[in-house]
């Protein structure tokens, strides 16, 4: 079988001259891949209020993988956000290693994070909180300015973790 008839990709047609971007049956991709190896997968919840209106969970453990959603600075008891963006992202780091702590991970086992703040002015603040956990870990980081979904947040972190 070809890779096209695999994925389910139509060939452009050239019928009439015009070109058409292929096709993709996403059904058909969703169904076609080998699941003979299939790895652990497991959901691990959070508190967010937002997890089940938009269907998603704290973090989800792959193989041997583990992947902590965007984690803005909510904190247990519903109450509003710390006002200073170092409080913010030190609630987010302690939601995040509760998360890694579930899956079976610590914060020396991060791989990769993903930060996004509203305001280069939040930067120090956040980036010294980040320091203190990851100093000595140095995963790869990407940080990025950007708008979030409440604005009284100022910065939301992402995590990839490896299992020991």
């Amino acid at each position: 079988i070809s890779v096209h008839d695999r994925l389910g990709l139509r060939p452009y047609d050239s019928s009439g001259g015009k070109r058409h971007r292929p096709g993709v049956d996403l059904a058909k991709c969703l169904h076609a891949r080998d699941s003979s190896g299939a790895m652990e997968r497991r959901s691990i919840s959070g508190h967010s209020p937002y997890e089940p209106i938009m269907g998603y969970c704290r973090a989800v453990v792959a193989g041997e993988h583990v992947y902590v959603a965007g984690t803005a600075p909510i904190p247990v008891d519903g109450s509003a956000p710390p006002d200073d963006a170092y409080e913010q992202m030190r609630l987010c780091l302690e939601i995040v290693g509760e998360a890694l702590g579930r899956a079976g991970a610590s914060f020396e086992d991060v791989v990769r994070t993903r930060v996004f703040v509203t305001d280069p002015v939040h930067f120090e603040g956040v980036a010294r909180a980040h320091g203190e956990v990851f100093r000595d870990v140095r995963p790869v980081n990407t940080t990025v300015v950007t708008s979030l979904m409440d604005p009284a947040w100022k910065v939301e972190i992402e995590v990839d973790a490896m299992l020991p």
